[in-house]
């Protein structure tokens, strides 16, 4: 029966594409405060891995201790200084099992709920302020909008998009938290990120060729939601698909 499957990763994949991203990012990008949590979330990956199979768990990164890039005035293309100094903070909260195996550690876990990626810009001044936020996220069997999405979602007493008008959710291509990290450092340091990823180092090789999968795999199964709508329109077809049994995402083919 093709009926809905979460989003499944492999652990082993997972954690690579963890530390290729810190590796890449650390020092001049990130704030120190960075590795400790990168370690944390591994830390937790690896006690997810050995748990019970069908136990729900989360996998998160609390607003309290996100991983923090350092401060940034890069935001402009071509060495162009911005008018502020900002930093950005990102975390999440994924709420995941493991796969059923079969004895000994799981090799892959599987999202079953809440899965929210928060992004903040902040401004640096006397008192740092909030100047926008969003969030990445995926979608649940029964949920409205695009599977994978974005939101602007502030908070109840927010004028601007409050926490109780939860439209619009926009079409995204990132899912993974170090994927939003990377399209994160890219919009803070337009210049200086790009510059970054060039080469052929080992953990940008990996970077390389495990993104350009994802991406494959997200646009594909995009194009044939497209490909296989016979009524109503293309956007309300891509807009109401949800990952099903016949479908790979996001784990080798």
């Amino acid at each position: 029966m093709d009926g809905y499957k979460p989003p499944t990763f492999e652990y082993a994949d997972f954690e690579q594409e963890i530390r290729a991203i810190e590796n890449l990012a650390k020092n001049r990008f990130l704030d120190a405060s960075a590795e400790g949590v990168f370690q944390r979330v591994r830390d937790q990956l690896r006690q997810l891995r050995v748990g019970r199979s069908n136990a729900p768990t989360y996998w998160q990164v609390d607003h309290e201790s996100p991983v923090r890039t350092v401060l940034t005035d890069g935001y402009e293309r071509g060495q162009r200084v911005g008018a502020r100094n900002v930093f950005g903070e990102v975390s999440w909260c994924w709420q995941v099992r493991n796969c059923s195996g079969q004895g000994g550690p799981a090799k892959a876990f599987e999202i079953i709920g809440n899965a929210s990626i928060r992004l903040r810009i902040v401004e640096h001044a006397v008192a740092d302020t909030e100047i926008a936020r969003w969030r990445v996220e995926c979608g649940a069997a029964d949920s409205p909008g695009c599977f994978f999405h974005t939101q602007v979602f502030g908070d109840d007493h927010d004028l601007l998009f409050p926490k109780n008008v939860p439209v619009p959710r926009l079409p995204t291509l990132f899912v993974t938290p170090m994927s939003v990290i990377e399209f994160f450092l890219g919009e803070l340091f337009q210049d200086s990120w790009a510059k970054r990823l060039v080469g052929d180092d080992h953990d940008l090789l990996f970077w390389r060729k495990n993104q350009k999968r994802r991406l494959k795999q997200l646009l594909s199964w995009k194009l044939r939601q497209i490909e296989a709508c016979d009524s109503g329109s293309p956007w309300l077809a891509l807009k109401e698909a949800k990952p099903r049994t016949r479908d790979t995402l996001f784990c080798e083919e």
